[in-house]
C-alpha cells in the first residue's frame, strides 16, 4: 500500500499529548496577541507575525544565544528571518 494512502495510527496518549500542546499553543498566542492589541491600542502599524515552536527553536538553536537571567525568568536572543528575537521562557 502507497505511504500516501496509509492511515496513521495514534496511541491515546500521544493524541492526548498532541491536544495538550494544542490548547497550549491557542492559549499562549491569544495572551500575546491579546498584550500586543492592548499596548498599541488596536492601531498597530507593525504586521502581526507568528512563528512555530520548531523556528523559534531553530532561531535560538543555531545562532549565538545569549541567556539572561531574572529572578525566575530567562530570556534567550536569537535570529529570526534576519530579525533579532528576544524570547522569554518561564
Amino acid at each position: 500500500m502507497p505511504f500516501f494512502t496509509r492511515k496513521k495510527l495514534f496511541s491515546s496518549a500521544s493524541a492526548e499529548r498532541w491536544k495538550k500542546e494544542h490548547d497550549c499553543y491557542l492559549k499562549n498566542g491569544s495572551c500575546v496577541l491579546e498584550e500586543l492589541l492592548a499596548l498599541c491600542d488596536g492601531n498597530c502599524r507593525i504586521p502581526i507575525r507568528h512563528y512555530t515552536a520548531i523556528e523559534i527553536n531553530n532561531a535560538i538553536k543555531h545562532s549565538k544565544t545569549t541567556i539572561m537571567e531574572l529572578a525566575d525568568v530567562y530570556m534567550v536572543t536569537g535570529s529570526l528571518d534576519n530579525r533579532p528575537v528576544l524570547v522569554r521562557f518561564q
